[in-house]
């Protein structure tokens, strides 16, 4: 039986939609190589080269030992009213990253530790989590405190670590979302924060699991939603993504 009008109209549509983001993902694709290829050529934008030595050369035991850093700076620079944001935190793992992990040796040497570091991060996170259970994780000081901060630090360095070792690879949906990656991170905290805000007001009776799982989806296709549109909005772009305009290929 031959489909009827609607139906066709229907596989036209999913067949356009198609061929329009795969052009949309190789847009946006070549601007990142573009972008990449002008940092490379820019000789401001690299590391001096003293620096770049230092960096390179960090021992593991000194990231380690970088958890002190940690915990100190995670009491300052942290907003009165939206505690959340924490400057001082924020910067002093910006930099971190820029000047030592940035450095593929670093990162190689933290990987050969990745299964004492996965054990750290695990029972540090499991001891929190049961020594703070019910108290409220986002205001000090249960924020920043050393336990939290030792967790913090072993985290991000197993994550870092066993990625390394066993996440180098790359496949359809990691170049996906490699294109994505930098609209998520913009975007996701906006859906994450109104749908859990909502769930409280009107459903606060559902478990907490359920909470978890539809505010974890929500802040995952919200940031993809939002990143589709803003992206395409000239003036929005350049102020929210810091994208000045499409380059067209033909």
């Amino acid at each position: 039986m031959r489909p009827d009008q609607n139906e066709l109209w229907e596989r036209y549509e999913d067949a356009m939609f198609t061929l329009l983001m795969d052009e949309v993902a190789h847009q946006e694709g070549q601007e990142q190589l573009e972008w990449k290829k002008q940092l490379n050529d820019d000789p401001s934008a690299a590391l001096p080269e003293e620096v770049r030595k230092k960096g390179e050369k960090t021992p593991v035991w000194l990231l380690v030992a970088l958890t002190v850093c940690v915990y100190g700076f995670s009491q300052v620079l942290n907003t009165p009213i939206v505690t959340v944001y924490r400057f001082g935190i924020y910067g002093f793992c910006f930099f971190t990253g820029y000047f030592i992990f940035s450095h593929d040796e670093v990162v190689e040497r933290l990987s050969k530790w990745w299964g004492i570091f996965l054990i750290a991060a695990g029972a540090t996170g499991i001891f929190y989590t049961i020594y703070y259970f019910g108290e409220n994780y986002a205001v000090e000081p249960v924020l920043n405190n050393l336990p939290a901060c030792i967790y913090c630090w072993f985290s991000i360095l197993a994550i870092l670590a066993f990625m390394k070792k066993y996440g180098n690879s790359e496949n359809k949906v990691s170049r996906w979302m490699s294109k994505k990656s930098w609209g998520i991170y913009v975007f996701h905290y906006l859906p994450l924060a109104c749908v859990a805000y909502y769930l409280r007001c009107f459903v606060s009776e559902l478990p907490a699991g359920i909470v978890y799982i539809v505010v974890g989806i929500s802040a995952f296709a919200g940031a993809l939603f939002l990143y589709e549109i803003i992206s395409r909005i000239p003036i929005i772009r350049w102020c929210v993504l810091g994208v000045k305009k499409e380059k067209k290929h033909v």
